[in-house]
Parts: structure tokens; C-alpha cells; sequence
């Protein structure tokens, strides 16, 4: 699907999937991307995905009380936590294909608009601790990040 925008009606039918717990496999075979592409769009749309779970971020929320509203409307009135940069990134505004090059494309064209981005740092930062495997983050590309990785953990 590389070079190709995701429909809305795609995107949306990815972001239900995601939520729903579905393995990034089966989404990336039904909507036609990546498995990293999946990843993305849960971590753009703060939803947590691990270890066979999946879980918005939004912080739990205590049993309710007799008359009080129940947990999914409590959860749903909560703001999701993301990151604070991401709202500035500029990678939001673009077509998330730019930053999931196929094997051998080049990462160039990410790498400019993440020059541009005032929060690079920070989202390098972000995939440095998250361990972010995939795609350009804070405008360096999934090597150079490797190669971060490995400086950090000698100091």
C-alpha cells in the first residue's frame, strides 16, 4: 500500500480494529498495511497495544457507586492521555505512509518534514524509551535508532 493515502473509511475501519483488540496481523492483512503502520496509528490515537493486550490510555477509573455513572461513560468523559508534543508533531498533518518506508525506499522525504517538526526532539526521545522498532521518529530512521540504542545502554 506504500505511496497510497488510507480512505477514511479505511482508517476508520483500522482505528475500530485496533480498539476492538484484533492482532495487528489480521488488521494489516483486512486493511492492506503494514504491521508497523498499525502500530502507528495506535500510538498516534493513544491506544496502548502489548503483550496480548489492548487498552486505550486513559487512566482506570475507580468501581462506581451506587447512582454514579457506570465505567465505560466514566472512561469515555476522560481526555486520552498522549503525549503533550504529539498535538504540535507535524508528522499528524502528513500521510503516515511517508514515515513506514517499504524495505529499500528512502526514509529522505520523512526525515525533511521531521527537520521542520518543533517537537523532533521529543519524539525521538519517545521512540528511544518505547523502543519504537519501526518507521522514522524525531527524523531518524529505524538504523540510526539502533545505533542510539546501543550508544545509551554504554553509558
Amino acid at each position: 500500500m506504500s505511496g497510497k493515502r488510507l480512505s477514511p473509511d479505511a482508517r476508520e475501519l483500522l482505528l475500530v480494529l485496533i480498539r476492538d483488540g484484533v492482532p495487528s496481523q489480521e488488521i494489516a492483512d483486512a486493511v492492506g498495511v503494514s504491521t508497523s503502520m498499525v502500530s502507528y496509528y495506535a500510538v498516534r490515537h493513544g491506544i496502548e497495544r502489548g503483550r496480548g493486550r489492548t487498552s486505550t490510555s486513559a487512566p482506570s477509573c475507580p468501581p462506581a457507586a451506587d447512582g454514579s455513572p457506570d465505567l465505560d461513560e466514566r472512561r469515555h468523559a476522560m481526555p486520552a492521555l498522549r503525549p503533550s508534543w504529539q498535538k504540535h508533531a507535524l508528522c499528524a498533518k502528513t500521510d503516515p505512509e511517508t514515515f513506514y518506508p517499504e524495505r529499500g525506499q528512502s526514509s529522505a522525504p520523512a526525515e525533511r518534514i521531521c527537520r521542520k517538526c518543533r517537537v523532533a526532539a521529543e519524539c525521538l526521545d519517545y521512540a528511544l524509551a518505547h523502543g519504537e522498532r519501526f518507521g522514522v521518529w524525531g527524523g531518524t530512521s529505524e538504523r540510526r535508532r539502533r545505533r542510539l540504542a546501543r550508544i545509551q545502554q554504554e553509558f
